[in-house]
This record gives C-alpha cells, sequence and structure tokens, in this order.
C-alpha cells in the first residue's frame, strides 16, 4: 500500500477526509433538520450528529477487513471461473448474459 496526501485527491474524495469533517457532517445535518417537512425526518438529522460523535467508529479495523474481503472476492472469482457448472448457475443469475 503507498500513502496518498489528502491534498492528492482533492476535492473528491478528498474534502470528505480531512479534520473538519465532523464539523461538516455537523452543519449539513443541522440545516437539513431545518429544512425537513416532517418533524421525525427532522429529528432523524439531529440524530445523526450524536450517532456520529457515539456509535459511529467501528470495533473492528474496517480496512483489514476490506482486504480480507478482497482476497476472498478474489478467490471466488477463480473458482467460479474454472469451475464450469458453478460458472453457468452464477451466470444463469445474470439473464443478460449468455451461457458458454
Amino acid at each position: 500500500m503507498d500513502y496518498v496526501p489528502v491534498e492528492e485527491l482533492m476535492p473528491y474524495p478528498g474534502s470528505f477526509l480531512g479534520d473538519d469533517l465532523e464539523d461538516k457532517i455537523s452543519r449539513a445535518c443541522a440545516i437539513l433538520a431545518q429544512h425537513a417537512h416532517e418533524e421525525e425526518s427532522a429529528r432523524e438529522f439531529l440524530n445523526n450528529i450524536l450517532l456520529m460523535r457515539t456509535d459511529a467508529v467501528p470495533r473492528y479495523n474496517v480496512f483489514e477487513d476490506y482486504l480480507d474481503l478482497q482476497r476472498k472476492w478474489e478467490k471466488m472469482c477463480r473458482t467460479i471461473a474454472t469451475t464450469k457448472e458453478l460458472r453457468q448457475e452464477c451466470l444463469a443469475l445474470l439473464p443478460r448474459f449468455p451461457l458458454h
């Protein structure tokens, strides 16, 4: 993995990776709550601010889980590609793809 500075990712997704992300989320949710047509919707927008500050941090390493999923996905694709019956069953789920 290579380190990529946030500046190289501007404007997107870099603008969501800075230290001011919580402020941006809080401001956006407050504006959305003000303009919500229903009280329940407004309450949910404001609840998002609390959620962001408390429960939003996962209890596991998201990046490591992503890398693990990526390895499993590659293995699954290789298995499907090299197993004729499995490949045909998978392709049958996708009606626009011809069976070979």
